[in-house]
This record gives C-alpha cells, structure tokens and sequence, in this order.
C-alpha cells in the first residue's frame, strides 16, 4: 500500500518479482514520499496499478480460490540453475528488455544471456517479444 525509496515493501516486491509473482501497486499521493516507491514500481512496469479491492479481485481471483490443474511455479523456478534464475529475475512481464539489459540487470554476458534465454524459452518461463526484446511469460 505504501513504499517510500527504501522501504521492507520494495523488499518484498523485489522477492515476489524474483519469484515470478505478480505484483501490484496502489498509488498514493504524488508528493507523499511514503508513496514514492510504489510510484516507481508502477512508471518501471515492475507492478500493476490497482486502485480498488474489486480490480485485484479481478486480477487475481478471490482469496483461497486453488486451482490445482495450473503449474506450479514456484517449483519451476526452483529447478533452474542460478544463471536462469538471474535472467528470470531480470525479466518483466509488461516490458521487453535487449539481452544487452537483461545482462546488465543480471550480472551475466551476453552470450550466456542469449543461451539461457532460449531454454528459459522452452520451458515456457520466457518469450521473445515482437522488437527481439525479451518478457516474463
């Protein structure tokens, strides 16, 4: 709900992006620095905006709905090797990013980038966007 620059929510945010988790946001006044983090969770397409209990309702079912017929990712995520996991981590589900970016964001060269995209691609865990970018599927 609220996230200043440093906060435990960024924190938190951060680990369920690296989980492969949605994540939302509720933006809150522009000149709260309370709000700040939330801000740039949303303007980086690291979160989605919500803005009502309905909407996120919406996005991602009601509390307790179990849908057992559907993958379960945290155990997909957890059979990667470190170097996938990184480039996983690297990844938005809302902006296609260069191999140029996901190696700078992950650490990795570019060359290990492009390998281990095209098996994270295989796994169903990446996609190749329409510009040759790169998301979260």
């Amino acid at each position: 709900m609220e996230a200043g620059n440093r906060s435990g929510a960024l924190n938190t945010a951060g680990w369920a992006r690296q989980l492969g988790l949605a994540v939302f946001a509720v933006p809150g006044p522009v000149f709260a620095l309370p709000s700040a983090g939330c801000h740039k969770l949303i303007a980086s397409g690291e979160a989605e905006l919500v803005w009502d209990a309905q909407m996120l309702v919406e996005r991602v079912g009601p509390i307790g709905l179990f849908a057992p017929d559907e993958p379960d990712l945290a155990r997909e995520l957890d059979s990667l090797s470190p170097d996938q996991g990184r480039i996983h981590g690297a990844l938005t589900s809302r902006k296609a990013k260069s191999t140029a970016e996901i190696s700078r964001s992950s650490g990795l060269a570019v060359a290990t980038v492009i390998a281990e995209l095209a098996l994270l691609e295989l796994c169903g865990l990446a996609k190749e966007a329409a510009d040759g970018g790169w998301t979260r599927a």
